[in-house]
């Protein structure tokens, strides 16, 4: 019975990670065509030469679904086998591979996830039990409001309003970047962290 559970659950995964695939695949290749992806990479005044060029050389000038000469050589059966694959190719901006992008972000993206987690984690339990502890009392009532409040802004208002007056108005940590010394890591970790704290505590409560 659990077998026949994960094997559907599984193939529904499958089924709907290939329609995600092919609506990306309707994006990035069917609304937006390669002259225009080749024109925001290399400028809008590029020469027709240079753009062909471009397309070229990043195989997009190949069939988007058929190609009599070799029809797995298309843009939609190389769009599907890049992603199946793991292969993310090269970023059409600087020619970087991506899985390198990837790799660079995966220590800064942890050292804030892991703790921010953490934390969220602790302070919405703590706050969670001592409501409780007062249930049905004004301090239960008060803090419904103030976490249905704190839910009903959004989280880019927190990470703007945030950095302003942490970053730009009291200075007291850097507005962007990021440095894995241990003597500065702080100093880029504590702003997000904090900004995370305030937009996800109503809902860790609540919770």
């Amino acid at each position: 019975m659990i077998l026949a559970y994960v094997v559907r659950r599984s193939l529904y995964g499958f089924v709907t990670v290939l329609g995600v695939l092919l609506f990306l695949f309707v994006l990035f290749f069917l609304v937006t065509k390669p002259e225009d992806i080749a024109r925001k990479a290399i400028g809008e005044k590029a020469p027709a030469a240079a753009v062909a060029q471009w397309i070229a050389n990043h195989g997009y000038d190949k069939p988007a679904f058929w190609n009599p000469a070799a029809p797995a050589d298309t843009l939609l059966v190389d769009h599907f086998r890049r992603a199946l694959t793991f292969d993310f190719g090269r970023s059409d901006a600087d020619d970087v591979p991506i899985a390198r992008r990837l790799a660079e972000g995966v220590g800064p993206s942890l050292a804030l996830a892991v703790p921010l987690f953490a934390l969220e984690l602790l302070v919405a339990i703590a706050l969670a039990l001592f409501v409780a502890l007062f249930r049905d009392t004004y301090v239960d009532r008060t803090a419904t409001v103030l976490c249905v409040l704190a839910m009903s802004v959004s989280m880019l208002l927190y990470i703007i309003g945030g950095q302003y007056v942490l970053g730009k108005l009291l200075k007291w940590f850097p507005i962007s970047g990021f440095d894995p010394r241990p003597d500065v890591i702080a100093r880029f970790l504590v702003m997000p962290i904090l900004i995370g704290l305030m937009g996800s505590v109503g809902e860790g409560v609540r919770f």
